[in-house]
């Protein structure tokens, strides 16, 4: 059931004795996990699988024990198995997932050496194989639509702007609409008596539309860095200070100040349009908490009366972009795509797979996608350094040309020679 009508429970509820045992080994594995370091959102993924589970029990009528545990989870794996080849109203890599999932908890508790998983019929899904993926990262036209929709939205969602009234329709370029805009607090946020922005009572009423601003600035962030989401969302913020790339005339490192010395080792790069973009941001961020400068540098405002967990989930300009029928791309389709330019545009694996912190093996084999261009021009130059023919020829070539006699041919075959002459 739902968290919040288990904490509803009344003491005198009827429990069920007979999954006690069970419940609690579960509640032990959970906490072990939790006391290994396992991240909260494997953990939070850990419960909804388990919730999954539980309501398939429920609804079938079974009674797990520790005994039973075993056949319980193998029927389980036949529902979702059923559920993905004969209904086809799931995904067999999503059933997969859940099963994998909720075998990573019963395997902890049963002390399983031979996973639960591996006895099942379920099975990962192979990948696709590297030519399959075709121009979806190097050449993403969609994926510029959704970078100018981002731009669009940075420029219009400035202080000023979050402060006038709701809703708030905003026109991108290619003439689509995003309305911004809350069930609360619709009018103007007030100002102070001296005309300045009141910060506390933007945040309390405008909370959503900042959010939504700092989601788009992570994306676009992440789209120019190629920084993993992760490592974005434990970035602090700090005092930066910008410097040309050697290697890379149009890029530049950025590093983190010390005591307002520069030094230090380089946090990310960006390139040089960038720069006025990420400045605007910092201003924006270091207005909205003059007193927080060493925090989170995409600091997001929690609801006070909902807990949500301590990841943010990045889903309010995916779910604007769908109504709005705008392409979105996930952070890790925006990291390949810039990976996947930058290897269109130099050819030097070396230097791109430093830049997006990865091997080389690692880059060539889950982040570089064929390039159409790239194969049209391998081929060109393969055919004109081995094969003559396509060579045009040069002012009189054809006429000094001495026909030869393919060996291996009959002697009755008639000798080549030239039907033509300069003297003809």
């Amino acid at each position: 059931m739902n968290r919040k009508d288990a904490i509803s429970l009344d003491s005198d509820s009827e429990i069920l004795e007979s999954r006690i045992p069970l419940v609690c080994c579960i509640h032990e594995e959970l906490l072990t996990k939790r006391t290994a370091g396992f991240p909260d959102k494997t953990v939070c993924n850990y419960y909804y699988g388990l919730k999954t589970f539980f309501r398939w029990i429920d609804e079938v009528g079974r009674s797990p024990t520790l005994s039973t545990l075993v056949d319980d989870y193998i029927e389980y794996t036949e529902h979702l198995l059923h559920r993905a080849r004969v209904r086809q109203n799931l995904k067999e890599a999503s059933a997969y997932a859940m099963a994998s999932s909720l075998s990573s908890v019963l395997d902890g508790v049963l002390d399983l050496k031979n996973g639960l998983l591996n006895q099942s019929r379920l099975r990962k899904q192979p990948e696709p194989p590297p030519w399959k993926r075709s121009q979806e990262f190097a050449l993403d036209t969609e994926a510029q639509e959704m970078g100018s929709a981002l731009m669009s939205l940075s420029d219009a969602l400035s202080l000023e702007s979050i402060c006038e009234p709701l809703p708030k329709p905003i026109v991108l370029k290619n003439n689509k609409r995003v309305l911004l805009g809350l069930a609360r607090f619709q009018d103007a946020v007030p100002l102070l008596k001296d005309g300045s922005l009141d910060i506390n009572s933007m945040i309390e009423r405008r909370r959503a539309l900042i959010n939504f601003r700092t989601e788009a600035e992570l994306l676009i962030f992440v789209s120019q860095t190629g920084m993993n989401l992760e490592q974005v969302r434990t970035q602090r913020l700090s005092q930066f200070h910008f410097t040309k790339n050697k290697d890379a005339q149009n890029c530049i490192n950025v590093f983190r100040s010390f005591k307002s010395r520069r030094g230090g080792e380089v946090e990310f790069e960006i390139f040089s349009e960038y720069k006025k973009i990420f400045l605007r941001y910092l201003d924006f961020r270091r207005q909205l908490f003059p007193e927080d400068h060493d925090g989170l540098l995409f600091k997001f405002l929690d609801v006070p009366w909902k807990k949500k967990p301590r990841y943010y989930d990045l889903q309010a300009v995916k779910n604007k972009f769908k109504a709005a029928d705008i392409p979105y791309r996930s952070p890790r389709k925006l990291r390949s795509i810039r990976l996947n330019s930058l290897l269109e545009r130099t050819g030097d694996i070396a230097a791109v797979s430093e830049m997006g912190q990865h091997s080389p093996e690692v880059l060539v084999r889950n982040y570089a996608a064929p390039s159409v261009n790239k194969a049209f021009r391998e081929l060109t130059l393969f055919h004109q350094a081995s094969d003559p023919t396509i060579d045009p020829p040069g002012p009189g070539n054809c006429i000094e040309q001495a026909p030869r006699q393919i060996g291996g041919t009959s002697t009755a075959t008639p000798s080549p020679c030239l039907l033509y002459t300069s003297d003809a």
